[in-house]
Protein backbone atom coordinates (compact mmCIF):
# COMPACT_ATOMS: atom_id res chain seq x y z
CA UNK A 1 0.00 0.00 0.00
CA UNK A 2 3.04 2.00 0.65
CA UNK A 3 3.87 2.03 -2.66
CA UNK A 4 0.87 3.22 -4.64
CA UNK A 5 0.63 6.50 -1.87
CA UNK A 6 3.89 7.92 -3.90
CA UNK A 7 3.01 7.00 -7.04
CA UNK A 8 -0.59 8.41 -6.53
CA UNK A 9 1.44 11.79 -5.77
CA UNK A 10 3.99 11.80 -8.50
CA UNK A 11 0.78 11.18 -10.92
CA UNK A 12 -1.06 14.03 -9.66
CA UNK A 13 2.01 16.41 -9.52
CA UNK A 14 2.64 15.34 -13.10
CA UNK A 15 -0.93 16.45 -14.04
CA UNK A 16 -0.56 19.50 -12.32
CA UNK A 17 2.27 20.59 -14.18
CA UNK A 18 0.98 19.58 -17.00
CA UNK A 19 -2.45 21.82 -17.09
CA UNK A 20 0.05 24.68 -16.24
CA UNK A 21 1.31 24.54 -19.39
CA UNK A 22 2.08 27.99 -21.61
CA UNK A 23 1.10 30.90 -20.16
CA UNK A 24 1.41 32.55 -23.36
CA UNK A 25 -2.12 34.27 -24.80
CA UNK A 26 -3.66 32.03 -27.69
CA UNK A 27 -5.05 35.25 -29.44
CA UNK A 28 -3.00 38.40 -30.88
CA UNK A 29 -1.89 40.77 -27.94
CA UNK A 30 -0.55 43.56 -29.57
CA UNK A 31 1.72 46.27 -28.09
CA UNK A 32 3.46 49.37 -29.29
CA UNK A 33 6.98 50.50 -28.69
CA UNK A 34 8.24 53.64 -29.45
CA UNK A 35 5.88 55.93 -31.60
CA UNK A 36 7.29 58.76 -33.19
CA UNK A 37 6.60 61.71 -36.14
CA UNK A 38 9.01 62.99 -38.29
CA UNK A 39 8.79 67.18 -38.16
CA UNK A 40 7.22 68.64 -40.89
CA UNK A 41 5.87 72.27 -41.78
CA UNK A 42 2.68 72.81 -43.73
CA UNK A 43 3.45 74.64 -46.84
CA UNK A 44 0.61 77.06 -47.74
CA UNK A 45 0.44 78.19 -51.79
CA UNK A 46 -1.83 80.58 -53.05
CA UNK A 47 -3.54 79.42 -55.58
CA UNK A 48 -5.29 81.72 -58.22
CA UNK A 49 -8.41 81.23 -60.67
CA UNK A 50 -8.32 82.36 -64.05
CA UNK A 51 -11.83 83.19 -63.92
CA UNK A 52 -11.63 84.83 -60.71
CA UNK A 53 -8.74 87.68 -59.11
CA UNK A 54 -9.98 85.86 -55.36
CA UNK A 55 -6.97 83.88 -54.48
CA UNK A 56 -7.52 81.23 -52.14
CA UNK A 57 -4.80 79.68 -49.56
CA UNK A 58 -4.34 75.94 -49.03
CA UNK A 59 -2.19 72.91 -48.11
CA UNK A 60 0.13 72.24 -50.87
CA UNK A 61 -0.02 68.26 -50.25
CA UNK A 62 2.43 68.36 -47.47
CA UNK A 63 3.21 64.82 -45.84
CA UNK A 64 4.99 63.46 -42.54
CA UNK A 65 5.86 59.41 -41.74
CA UNK A 66 5.30 57.75 -38.32
CA UNK A 67 7.25 55.07 -37.43
CA UNK A 68 6.89 52.49 -34.12
CA UNK A 69 7.41 48.86 -33.46
CA UNK A 70 4.40 46.91 -33.05
CA UNK A 71 5.05 43.43 -30.47
CA UNK A 72 2.83 39.89 -30.54
CA UNK A 73 2.41 38.29 -27.46
CA UNK A 74 0.53 36.01 -28.23
CA UNK A 75 0.34 32.43 -30.25
CA UNK A 76 -1.71 33.92 -33.32
CA UNK A 77 -0.31 36.16 -35.90
CA UNK A 78 -2.30 39.84 -36.87
CA UNK A 79 -2.06 42.63 -39.43
CA UNK A 80 -2.11 46.17 -39.01
CA UNK A 81 -4.67 47.03 -41.81
CA UNK A 82 -5.30 50.94 -40.95
CA UNK A 83 -4.28 53.68 -39.80
CA UNK A 84 -5.97 57.38 -38.89
CA UNK A 85 -4.78 60.54 -37.07
CA UNK A 86 -6.51 63.81 -37.39
CA UNK A 87 -3.54 66.19 -38.31
CA UNK A 88 -3.52 64.76 -41.86
CA UNK A 89 -6.31 64.03 -44.89
CA UNK A 90 -5.66 60.34 -44.91
CA UNK A 91 -2.77 57.97 -43.62
CA UNK A 92 -1.29 54.81 -45.34
CA UNK A 93 0.59 51.88 -45.08
CA UNK A 94 3.61 52.35 -47.04
CA UNK A 95 7.54 50.17 -48.10
CA UNK A 96 10.13 52.01 -49.33
CA UNK A 97 12.68 49.54 -51.33
CA UNK A 98 15.74 50.21 -53.38
CA UNK A 99 16.10 49.24 -57.05
CA UNK A 100 19.70 49.87 -58.68
CA UNK A 101 20.21 52.39 -56.33
CA UNK A 102 16.58 54.62 -56.88
CA UNK A 103 14.79 54.48 -53.62
CA UNK A 104 10.41 54.21 -54.07
CA UNK A 105 7.42 53.70 -51.94
CA UNK A 106 5.01 51.40 -52.51
CA UNK A 107 1.51 51.57 -50.53
CA UNK A 108 0.74 48.64 -49.01
CA UNK A 109 -2.85 46.61 -47.54
CA UNK A 110 -1.35 45.34 -44.47
CA UNK A 111 1.79 44.83 -42.57
CA UNK A 112 2.28 41.10 -40.70
CA UNK A 113 2.97 41.15 -37.15
CA UNK A 114 4.62 37.51 -36.57
CA UNK A 115 3.07 35.30 -33.29
CA UNK A 116 5.50 35.98 -30.37
CA UNK A 117 7.28 38.59 -32.58
CA UNK A 118 7.74 42.00 -33.61
CA UNK A 119 7.33 44.22 -36.92
CA UNK A 120 9.59 47.37 -37.19
CA UNK A 121 7.86 50.34 -39.08
CA UNK A 122 11.22 52.72 -39.46
CA UNK A 123 12.70 54.95 -41.54
CA UNK A 124 13.73 53.34 -45.09
CA UNK A 125 11.36 50.51 -44.96
CA UNK A 126 7.91 49.86 -43.82
CA UNK A 127 6.13 53.00 -42.35
CA UNK A 128 2.96 55.10 -42.46
CA UNK A 129 2.44 58.21 -44.54
CA UNK A 130 0.55 61.08 -43.35
CA UNK A 131 -0.79 62.98 -46.13
CA UNK A 132 -2.34 66.34 -46.26
CA UNK A 133 -1.25 67.49 -42.99
CA UNK A 134 -3.33 69.87 -41.70
CA UNK A 135 -1.03 71.70 -39.07
CA UNK A 136 3.15 71.90 -38.44
CA UNK A 137 4.09 68.91 -37.31
CA UNK A 138 6.81 70.65 -34.78
CA UNK A 139 9.60 68.89 -32.81
CA UNK A 140 8.68 68.13 -29.15
CA UNK A 141 4.18 68.26 -29.82
CA UNK A 142 3.03 65.13 -29.53
CA UNK A 143 -0.21 63.60 -32.14
CA UNK A 144 -2.50 60.69 -31.93
CA UNK A 145 -2.56 57.72 -34.10
CA UNK A 146 -5.82 55.10 -34.29
CA UNK A 147 -4.19 51.79 -35.28
CA UNK A 148 -6.37 49.46 -36.77
CA UNK A 149 -5.85 45.59 -37.06
CA UNK A 150 -7.49 42.65 -38.88
CA UNK A 151 -8.16 40.71 -35.50
CA UNK A 152 -7.49 42.70 -32.45
CA UNK A 153 -9.14 45.74 -31.20
CA UNK A 154 -8.31 49.35 -32.47
CA UNK A 155 -5.16 50.79 -30.42
CA UNK A 156 -4.62 54.99 -30.12
CA UNK A 157 -1.27 56.01 -29.49
CA UNK A 158 0.03 59.36 -28.54
CA UNK A 159 3.70 59.67 -30.80
CA UNK A 160 6.07 62.35 -29.98
CA UNK A 161 7.28 64.32 -33.60
CA UNK A 162 11.11 64.13 -33.74
CA UNK A 163 13.48 66.13 -36.07
CA UNK A 164 15.18 62.89 -38.37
Amino acid sequence: MKFHIPLFILLLALTFSACGGDSTPKNPQIEVQDPWVRAAAVMNMEMGDEMSSNATSHTGGTTSAAYLTLRNNGKEADWLINVHSDIAEFAELHASQTTEGVTSMEKVDRVEIPAQGTAALEPGGMHIMLIGLKQDLNPGATIRLTLEFEQSSPIEVEAEVRLP
